[in-house]
């Protein structure tokens, strides 16, 4: 290596340095700037709403306490129709100031109350007129006028104090986005300081330097880089910024993707759940190291891979975090059996309950409400139902249990292949007598017509399975919650409820529900 290659890499430094100073000083500017316009808005626009329906409040007082007066004076019509057009202004415009929250409701109340006493004043005054005075008078006096009085009242108290406390948490949010603005622009500022402290002394070293052992350096760099392209573990490094900046070639194994594509990119965007990367970062904080922690990252074509991560933080000058490497460990194989197992296990436990419950059971409907009770509380499954099939073919639910919501009240099922009811799962397991499996509502085309509902109710998935005279059907949470093992399972499980309804249908029990048997 010659003179002019050794300071041209003894200038790399300071130039990082540089570079680095000058892109958080603009940072630490910029944050400024936010801090100054976020104080103007924190502090000005809401405030600003809260005096405008103060002010039309206050108004709305002064007109009710005006109209009231001229309620009683029968020479006054011309003006209490005025004051009541006025009061009725005022009170509209508070209702568009007040447009959600408790404040909303409270306006609401106002309006309605001063509709109400509008009414009883002009009747108030039409008896006056016609020299009914007295009975005017008990008018304004009674029991109707006084509640709408009171929950006239009632209402404009809510509104001041509602208003009241709505300015004092706006103006505690701002006081934190203050806080918060100027904590961020302090700490850039002492950022780029230190940024350029640190490039002053490179710089100043570099200048100094006689002799650096550039050789060594860069044979170790050498032998480094050579372990890293070709061990197989995945080994990887972000910056400060939550961004890769280095990753073995190996993860192309794991994940589909090259190192390359994956360089630069935010390490969040990676995880299935992002939540799980900031639990890790806050661990990385507290400890400075996190070891096997599971996680579950996104490929890009091979499906969910579940990780062990093992992490430390990286530090730099004064201690100050600059980034994490770590490593990852697949075992998604090991999650996939662990997942089946608990599937398997819940399901081997439905039939154990069911055959409890079959057992135990009296008639029809008792059984039914008992099985879709058991899978939802131990087959971990969302809704579970059960239908009877009608003489036109229609499946009419006679038993349901979990988080249903509006499904069976808004869907319709059939057993006739001509409609489209009846070429979804249920339809199709209650007329070819065999387990039928969704294993994604999202993109399986035998359940487009219930898709939208489904996937608003959380269910990811589904199975159905006959029984005699009708069907059942099971909803999950989770995409894929059905596999092969768990159809078999199924299929047994409806051959011994169509037993047990045989027996029930053999003894005296009447069929829960009537219906074709």
């Amino acid at each position: 290596m010659n003179d002019n290659e050794r300071h041209g890499r003894r200038g790399v430094l300071p130039a990082a340095y540089l570079v680095s100073a000058a892109a958080v000083s603009v940072l630490a500017a910029y944050l400024i700037f936010l801090q100054a316009r976020g104080v103007h808005r924190a502090t000005s626009e809401p405030h600003a709403t809260h005096y405008r329906l103060l002010a039309s409040v206050s108004d709305l007082l002064v007109l009710d306490a005006r109209l009231t007066m001229a309620a009683g004076e029968p020479a006054g019509q011309r003006d209490f129709e005025r004051l009541a057009a006025e009061l009725d202004a005022a009170v509209k415009q508070v209702g568009r100031l007040a447009e959600d929250g408790r404040c909303a409701g409270y306006a609401s109340a106002v309006n309605e109350a001063n509709l109400h006493l509008a009414d009883l004043e002009r009747r108030s005054l039409g008896l006056s007129a016609a020299g009914r005075k007295e009975a005017a008078a008990a008018l304004l006096t009674g029991g109707d006028y006084l509640r709408w009085k009171k929950a006239y009242a009632d209402g404009v108290k809510g509104l001041l104090n509602e208003v009241e406390a709505e300015r004092a948490a706006e103006g505690a949010a701002a006081r934190r986005r203050i806080i918060r603005f100027g904590a961020a622009a302090i700490l850039a500022s002492s950022a780029a300081l230190l940024l350029w402290a640190l490039f002053l002394a490179a710089f100043f070293r570099r200048l100094t330097a006689k002799v650096t052992p550039q050789a060594v350096i860069a044979r170790k760099e050498e032998e480094f880089r050579h372990f890293f392209d070709t061990v197989q573990e995945v080994f990887y490094r972000g910056d400060w910024r939550g961004r890769l900046v280095d990753i073995t070639p190996s993860i192309l194994k794991y994940s589909g993707f090259t190192r390359e594509e994956l360089l630069g990119l935010p390490i969040t965007s990676l995880y299935q759940n992002p939540g799980d990367r900031a639990a890790l970062i806050k661990r990385l904080m507290a400890n400075g190291m996190v070891e096997d922690y599971e996680v579950r990252l996104k490929t890009k074509d091979r499906g969910v891979l579940d990780v062990l991560v093992n992490a430390r933080l990286l530090k730099g000058f004064g201690g100050l975090p600059v980034g994490v490497e770590g490593s990852l460990r697949d075992i998604t194989a090991r999650k996939t059996a662990e997942r089946q197992l608990e599937r398997l296990n819940r399901l081997y436990n439905i039939m154990r309950r069911a055959s409890e419950a079959m057992l135990r059971a009296r008639d029809e409907r008792g059984l039914f409400e008992e099985i879709c009770r058991i899978a939802v509380e131990d087959g971990g499954v969302r809704f579970a139902w059960v239908g009877r099939v009608e003489n036109d073919l229609n499946i009419r639910p006679v038993a349901r249990y979990g988080e249903g919501g509006d499904y069976l009240e808004r869907g319709s099922f059939s057993t006739d292949p001509a409609v489209l009811e009846g070429r979804g799962p249920t339809g199709v397991a209650a007329r070819e007598r065999r387990v039928v499996v969704n294993p994604d509502t999202s993109v399986n085309p035998a359940v487009e017509l219930w898709r939208e509902r489904m996937l608003r109710n959380g269910f990811r998935s589904s199975a159905a399975f006959p029984i005699t005279g009708g069907v059942v059907a099971m909803y999950a949470s989770e995409a894929g919650f059905f596999a092969p093992a768990e159809e078999r399972l199924l299929a047994s499980l409806s051959e011994d409820i169509s037993y047990a309804l045989a027996g029930l249908r053999g003894g005296n029990s009447r069929p829960a529900g009537g219906g074709p048997g």
